[in-house]
């Protein structure tokens, strides 16, 4: 079982600010067994629409890739924390109605959430555990922090790639799964497919979101735009 770390993002917009869980959680952290001289460690960032369950138990069993790969990076001499996206796992917990997803509710407030309240939010929160590690190695289970890792999943993959753009060498290595994307080229009624009847976002969702991110595309980094 993973241990806990509190973390606390910092909100790059005031539309954020109004979410406590989204803002202030613990993040899961592995580590090898005492005695294990460790320096080096991973940071694992999940995909869109991953972990938006009502439940702990449902975010649990999504979680399990997650799992998988920081037990295997454990069996390997490393450590490794799980960031999530934010309003993903813990980070969703401002809207607990069953049936209702806290990234979904906020891509239907506004559809640039994907933008502000995902991406680019999850850019900022990746440099900022990068250096809270550099400045906090034995915090995260470190003797001498040799290297840091990035692993990132579909979206959390392209915030990966996003933050190292400015990281330099204060990281080891980038891994992106699954994270060839082109969100505008996607096409409606794949939307509707993989999204409409669980999550009741469709093509009309789709649409409005893809719109409001044209109005403010020209303000995103390279890596999104």
């Amino acid at each position: 079982m993973p241990e806990s770390i509190p973390f606390e993002s910092t909100p790059l917009y005031p539309s954020l600010a109004g979410f406590q869980a989204n803002a202030q959680f613990d993040l899961p952290f592995w580590r090898p067994a005492p005695g294990t001289s460790v320096s080096e460690i991973a940071i694992l960032t999940n995909g869109f629409l991953e972990g938006v369950e009502s439940t702990e138990k449902k975010r649990n069993q999504v979680r399990q890739r997650y799992d998988l790969i920081a037990e295997e990076l454990v069996k390997q001499g490393f450590a490794a924390v799980f960031l999530p996206l934010p309003f993903h796992f813990e980070r969703g917990n401002d809207i607990t109605a069953e049936g209702r997803f806290a990234p979904l509710e906020r891509l239907r407030e506004s559809g640039s959430y994907l933008y502000f309240g995902g991406y680019d939010q999850a850019v900022a929160d990746i440099k900022k555990l990068v250096a809270e590690i550099w400045t906090q190695p034995k915090r995260f289970g470190l003797e001498a922090l040799k290297r840091i890792h990035l692993v990132g999943y579909s979206l959390g993959g392209a915030a990966a790639l996003g933050a190292s753009a400015s990281l330099g060498d204060k990281l080891a290595s980038v891994t992106a799964l699954c994270s060839t994307w082109g969100i505008a080229k996607i096409k409606p009624e794949v939307i509707e497919r993989a999204f409409g009847a669980k999550y009741r976002f469709g093509k009309a969702e789709w649409k409005d979101a893809m719109e409001q991110l044209e109005v403010h595309k020209e303000s995103f980094d390279p890596v999104f735009r």
